[in-house]
């Protein structure tokens, strides 16, 4: 999201990547996963998008050259950073979960294990990864080296993706959404994102009366406002291209 004060616009941009090509839906039926994917299943890997929304927002407004942008975070990657306790924390659940057995898990540990709070953390292979994006624009990551290598730790791990698909990614300007609440306009990147959720929330909360937290029930109140939102989101929050609502639709 991005908020143009001069002419006081909202813009969005959607930065998530698609799925591979290579997986048609009929394949995970064939494996027995009709009824949804697990959460760290291979197949769920999805074109890494992050890099090309960076891209495309600092070229349409950024006053700074990338390089100038991306160079903080190439300093801590080479130079390390000391992990906060939350941090820290949510790391070894990932470690647990996810890494140890990840194919590339050591890059993001040290010595198997997650850093421990204040303990300094370095990722030479990320600042790698960044100076050449700093120096070749998105390019350098979608196609090249850096997208082989991508496509190859997918493939090893049992994932489709291929260097076709990051070399076909693009970023895709939207429209934004938007609904007033208590007199504030709140907006929103639309579905595919989940912004929507809280957009609907936001609607069935502004028909309560105002209350100060504190008071009894108020917390109360909100989640149950919260609640229809978030029970809404398998319906209306996936690829926009297979929507079976438009947004607006006054069955939301």
């Amino acid at each position: 999201m991005y908020y143009d004060a001069a002419t006081r616009r909202v813009y969005a941009l959607n930065g998530s990547g698609r799925a591979s090509q290579a997986l048609p839906l009929e394949r995970p039926r064939r494996e027995g996963l009709a009824d949804g994917l697990p959460p760290f299943h291979p197949y769920t890997v999805t074109v890494p998008g992050a890099c090309a929304a960076w891209c495309d927002l600092v070229e349409r407004f950024g006053l700074l050259p990338l390089s100038r942008v991306l160079a903080p975070a190439i300093r801590l990657s080479e130079e390390g950073f000391p992990v906060a306790p939350v941090t820290a924390y949510f790391w070894a659940r990932g470690v647990e979960r996810q890494l140890r057995h990840a194919p590339n898990g050591e890059e993001l540990t040290i010595e198997g294990r997650a850093p421990r709070p204040g303990e300094v953390f370095r990722n030479p292979g990320l600042a790698l990864t960044l100076r050449m994006v700093a120096e070749g624009g998105k390019e350098a990551f979608y196609r090249g080296p850096i997208a082989a290598a991508i496509a190859a730790v997918v493939q090893q791990a049992g994932g489709c993706l291929t260097v076709e698909d990051l070399a076909a990614h693009e970023s895709e300007w939207v429209e934004p959404i938007g609904v007033t609440y208590r007199g504030l306009w709140i907006w929103e990147c639309p579905p595919n994102g989940q912004g929507l959720v809280a957009l609907l929330a936001l609607n069935i909360l502004e028909g309560f009366g105002r209350a100060r937290p504190a008071k009894r029930g108020a917390f109360a109140r909100a989640h149950r406002g919260a609640a229809p939102g978030l029970c809404g989101r398998p319906l209306v929050c996936g690829r926009p291209a297979n929507q079976p609502r438009p947004v607006g639709s006054p069955a939301l």
